[in-house]
């Protein structure tokens, strides 16, 4: 999809189909990327991706979402959609953490329910086969237990909060997501979850709810 020359990283044109993989997987490492950085632009990119690929992979009659859209598939017979994960977790199971950790980051509900509506267009087949989708049932463990939210208070390039930051990702906390309240009502995640901007440091500390 994409050539280099001269150390340049152009655009091919016309550009390749993507796949509901390749959606999946980077709006997976985006929400990684704002984890670990606290840069809101990687979330905001992550929730532009998550509307195209609902926009071009997902099954408005039986749920969850489809492996090729439907422009690329118009001379099949049909769509598939893949319901087995192996040495990598199928798309499917991918997409239903990515959905859970969107409705955590923001409070939409529709992303809440778009994930339950996935998880139950493969409820059989879990229920069956559960070790045929390890990495669904683990998203189905994270949806019925809610996810945490762990909100950091404090200015992102201050060392005291990098240093609640990095306390955080030192243990192993499954099912949470992990956000930054900068003090800031006009930012794009208070925008969003509007508590956060009610939010302040303690003692002038940056403070961990």
């Amino acid at each position: 999809c994409y050539t280099g020359s001269g150390g340049t990283v152009e655009h091919s044109n016309p550009p390749c189909w993507g796949f509901l993989e390749d959606y999946a997987f980077v709006v997976r490492g985006l929400l990684d990327l704002y984890e670990a950085s606290q840069e809101s632009a990687w979330l905001e990119w992550a929730l532009r991706l998550q509307d195209t690929q609902d926009r071009l992979f997902w099954d408005s009659q039986g749920g969850g979402y489809f492996c090729s859209e439907a422009e690329l598939g118009a001379g099949l017979p049909l769509r598939l959609k893949d319901d087995q994960d192996g040495a990598e977790p199928s798309a499917n199971s991918v997409s239903a953490h990515n959905l859970l950790r969107l409705h955590g980051f923001t409070g939409h509900k529709d992303w809440m329910d778009k994930c339950v509506c996935l998880l139950t267009a493969f409820s059989e087949r879990m229920r069956r086969v559960p070790v045929a989708l390890p990495e669904m049932v683990r998203a189905l463990s994270a949806q019925q237990q809610t996810l945490k939210q762990i909100v950091i208070c404090g200015d992102r390039q201050a060392k005291d909060t990098k240093a609640l930051v990095q306390c955080v990702h030192s243990v192993y906390i499954p099912n949470k997501v992990l956000i930054l309240a900068d003090g800031d009502p006009s930012s794009f995640l208070s925008r969003q979850l509007p508590f956060l901007s009610t939010l302040r440091r303690l003692e002038d500390q940056a403070t961990a709810y």
